[in-house]
């Protein structure tokens, strides 16, 4: 009894049709329903967009401060005319600073990731230096400083004193010395 038309897509399209067919609008408790549930998922979509609107606002806030943070850290580290080399437990190069790369004369990217024996140790004190580096490893997470000579990469010695302390990770683990 509800009133219908139908369109015909003959040609291009032979036997197709489109019905379009009236419906009987729905009762007034079933409109408001659906308007409510409608409402109800805006209000929730606009909480949600306002929540991680924040949370990014915080995020990129924290963000800031520690790039803020490593700017100034590695600016200290860079202006110091102590060198700095921090290694793991089987003596690979973890990190240097530029003063500790200008004592050496070798470049902080070829000196990163090195394993022992390093370009920088005297040849003359070779078996002695990898004593040292045994002592170190068996003696446990003690501090350690002795007086030692590097060779700089044009050949001319060094005599430098080496402090030795264990490196600590944030779990509170000992991952290996920090050397200055």
């Amino acid at each position: 009894d509800s009133p219908s038309h139908t369109i015909s897509f003959d040609p291009p399209l032979r036997g197709v049709v489109v019905q379009i067919n009236a419906y009987r609008a729905p009762t007034s408790f079933r409109s408001t329903l659906l308007l409510a549930a409608i409402a109800a998922l805006a209000v929730f979509a606009i909480l949600a967009l306002m929540i991680l609107f924040r949370s990014a606002g915080r995020r990129r806030l924290a963000e800031l401060r520690l790039r803020n943070e490593t700017a100034f850290r590695r600016s200290m580290e860079e202006s110091l005319t102590v060198g700095l080399r921090a290694k793991d437990h089987s003596g690979r190069i973890l990190y240097v600073n530029s003063a500790f790369a200008n004592l050496v004369g070798w470049e902080v990217s070829e000196l990163v990731g090195r394993m022992p024996p390093m370009p920088y140790w005297d040849p003359e004190r070779l078996s002695e230096t990898e004593e040292r580096h045994r002592q170190l490893q068996a003696g446990g997470a003690v501090s350690q400083s002795f007086e030692t000579r590097f060779r700089h990469r044009d050949g001319h010695t060094i005599e430098v004193q080496v402090f030795e302390a264990p490196l600590i990770d944030d779990q509170g683990r000992h991952i290996g010395w920090m050397g200055s």
